[in-house]
């Protein structure tokens, strides 16, 4: 009997408890999981003991549109979202108003120490997990479920490392808990030293691991696509501005011997082992294993504009496909079959972001929604005109204005550009319609078939106490509204950690580093772009190394929003700090004010004023995550991070 995929959420408290072995740090407390012997040999005795404990090593897995408004803490803290809830952790980031213990016993964030007790538990599982002597399961499976504790471990050592930068490597045997603490490892690695384990931990697993699973129960379960993906981003971190030569950083050492913890040179080389990371992802996709989700064209589907000429059908052009659906089916939908595509390398699957959906949905829509989760006004600015035009070259060009003028039935699509809605936005792309929902924007209701709920910012939806959409602009990305069955609260589905759009932006980002101009880089980036229903950039575009460095961030920027990319995107980058303005006036940094529409206006005039919303802090100490207090305290030996 194959396990199925609920053992993903299974959580086993008597394989990694929650005590302090007081002779040394919690990331090795090892003493709480081994002493307890006899309940470790049966759980090792048995398939389902065996099955449980790979389940408990899944359960870290964090998530990034699950229930609470704890756990997107990720993108409430970056200029992509904004949360007014008093509770959300997200008010403290994003104000720069935290410290090394304020988030300490919280999973969703304190990944210091939730992940190393993962860690922990994957090498307790692999040293013991071949020896199981039950008959009901195979030599050859046991060994299939070690794969698995080794590649999660590895995926966790990334999640220390995106959010802390160098960290401790642990033994992969576990420790003797008769080991004196003046002999456990308690210097953190390098940064290189780090990458370069976890990169040769994942190569391992990448020919240890199928290429896909058989039985469709096995979703969820790490494969060699998964290991190359992993891959993909941890060299594109490592070769980023944050952690290559960032001399930002030349005090930062081990204080035991003095090692610089990050690179003081930049070394180039590392883009191009990033591009031949993704390249190699590219081309196992390439194989038939994986490819952009399309979804061919019908008479629902948005015109592209009359403008362009000579329209090829996607791969070669936006033709042919249906650009909004293509994206929205993504990320929505309640039957796996609908959201489970084969742009897909690695899901969690069992994910319950009915919580989340009530947050991002309007209240006035009277199913116990929330409507408190806003968009940020700098993304909404961010998506392009249907025409690939930035909205500032279209202002420019006198195509987009900000004024009250309003669409009308005959020119617009049902129910997808109501009629009614504001100029500012009509003409935009397919994945603005697939991502926001601005004033207008309709949501079926539980009332009957084709009835639905519209959007209204100046009535039920304005504010209430703290729950409103600050910036005039709701989330619409993980939301099916055109699903009945989501609109009578039946809010299940996954949540997608890898996906082959991500694979392209990193490959051609590592690319226009390393070789700028390469034409991989306007094939794979205008692969992006046409699945989202615009026109490809064309040579002329690209000849600029800087200027294709902001046409590749601004495409992730758009492409990936909300997937947790953007917080981490702006501190690899280094941008986080930055204080200038676009053209619409919003900070380019994570800092600085942002702004939206007036939220609590009676009247159009009054509320398609752009206003001021709130003043954000960033500070460079943000770049890397504090480290618990305790966890210093317990090993004198730690580095805190820089300024912390």
């Amino acid at each position: 009997m194959k396990m199925k995929k609920q053992f993903i959420i299974a959580l086993i408290s008597t394989f990694v408890g929650a005590g302090t072995f007081s002779s040394c740090s919690d990331y090795l407390d090892v003493e709480n999981v081994l002493s307890q012997t006899e309940t470790i040999d049966s759980l090792f005795a048995k398939r389902e003991g065996v099955e449980k404990l790979l389940a408990n090593i899944y359960s870290y897995i964090p998530e990034h549109v699950n229930g609470m408004i704890y756990e997107v803490v990720w993108n409430g803290a970056s200029d992509e979202l904004d949360m007014l809830y008093k509770s959300a952790p997200s008010l403290s980031v994003k104000f720069g108003n935290y410290g090394p213990d304020d988030f300490a016993n919280k999973s969703w964030i304190n990944y210091w120490t939730f992940s190393y007790r993962a860690i922990r538990a994957a090498n307790v599982f692999m040293d013991r997990v071949e020896n199981c002597p039950d008959v009901r399961i195979t030599k050859a499976k046991l060994t299939e479920y070690k794969n698995e504790a080794r590649f999660l471990r590895a995926y966790y050592y990334f999640l220390l490392l995106q959010q802390y930068g160098p960290v401790i490597l642990v033994p992969d045997t576990p420790i003797d808990i008769e080991t004196p603490s003046n002999q456990l490892p308690n210097l953190r690695s390098t940064i290189d030293e780090c990458v370069e384990y976890i990169a040769s931990e994942l190569t391992a697993c990448e020919n240890l691991l199928p290429v896909s699973y058989e039985d469709p129960t096995d979703f969820g379960r790490p494969t060699k696509g998964a290991a190359m993906a992993l891959k993909s981003r941890l060299r594109l971190y490592a070769a980023s501005p944050l952690y290559n030569g960032n001399t930002d950083y030349a005090d930062f050492v081990r204080k035991a011997d003095g090692v610089n913890l990050i690179s003081q040179t930049v070394d180039k080389n590392k883009w191009k082992v990033a591009a031949d990371a993704a390249k190699a992802v590219i081309n196992l996709a390439e194989s038939g294993v994986y490819e952009l989700h399309t979804v061919p064209r019908s008479a629902e589907t948005l015109p592209l504009p009359e403008t362009l000429a000579d329209v090829k059908n996607y791969p070669e052009g936006p033709g042919g496909i249906d650009a909004f659906k293509s994206y929205r089916e993504l990320f929505c939908g309640n039957d796996k079959d609908k959201w489970v595509t084969k742009e897909v390398i690695w899901a969690k699957p069992t994910g319950d972001p009915g919580t989340f959906v009530r947050h991002i949905s309007p209240y006035g829509l009277g199913n116990g929604d929330w409507g408190g989760m806003a968009v940020g006004q700098g993304l909404v600015d961010a998506f392009f005109m249907s025409d690939g035009r930035t909205t500032e070259q279209a202002h420019k060009d006198g195509d987009y204005r900000e004024t009250l003028e309003a669409s009308s039935a005959a020119t617009n699509t049902e129910p997808m550009i109501p009629a009614g809605t504001n100029i500012r936005y009509l003409n935009r792309e397919p994945r603005f319609y697939a991502t926001v929902a601005y004033q207008g924007t309709r949501y079926k209701q539980k009332s009957g078939k084709g009835t639905y709920y519209q959007i209204d910012f100046m009535g039920k939806d304005t504010k209430n106490t703290d729950m409103y959409a600050s910036t005039g602009v709701m989330l619409r990305k993980f939301a099916d509204i055109e699903n009945e069955n989501w609109a009578d609260g039946v809010r299940h589905r996954g949540c997608i950690l890898f996906r082959l759009g991500e694979i392209y932006l990193n490959y051609v980002e590592a690319l226009n580093e390393y070789e700028p101009g390469h034409p991989d880089i306007k094939k794979y980036l205008n692969r992006i772009r046409f699945r989202g229903g615009i026109p490809g950039y064309t040579d002329a575009d690209l000849t600029n190394q800087d200027k294709v460095r902001e046409l590749i961030h601004h495409e992730r920027r758009i492409e990936l929003c909300f997937e947790m990319h953007r917080y981490f995107d702006s501190r690899r980058w280094k941008e986080a700090e930055l204080t200038t303005k676009d053209y619409w006036g919003n900070s380019q940094g994570q800092g600085g004010d942002q702004f939206g529409m007036g939220m609590g206006a009676k009247t159009p005039v009054e509320f398609y004023k752009r206003i001021f919303i709130e003043k954000r802090l960033f500070v460079k100490r943000s770049y890397l995550w504090p480290i618990p207090t305790a966890e210093i305290t317990n090993n004198p030996l730690l580095d805190q991070n820089p300024d912390w």
